[in-house]
């Protein structure tokens, strides 16, 4: 899982990884914005290799959907900074 700080930031990293990761036959997908988590975003969390997002997102998915987090091998925190 990386986390970047800003959702422009976050399509950066998807389009940047996507190829390598694809090529080596990872699903490398972004879940965005702060307030839900829709149905097809749910269905990444299950299909995902890599998943990239937002610290909004991240503090939704540990609300919401806890049990995700033990799917997580590696937690990337990009501008680790801003963590209060």
């Amino acid at each position: 899982m990386y986390v970047a700080p800003y959702r422009a930031l976050s399509d950066e990293i998807e389009a940047s990884l996507s190829g390598t990761f694809s090529d080596l036959g990872f699903q490398v997908s972004a879940v965005l914005g702060s307030f839900d988590l829709d149905e097809f975003e749910a269905q990444l969390l299950n299909t995902t290799d890599l998943l990239i997002t937002t610290p909004e997102k991240l503090t939704l998915l540990s609300r919401i959907r806890p049990e995700f987090f033990d799917t997580v091998g590696l937690l990337v925190l990009d501008e680790g900074h801003l963590i209060d």
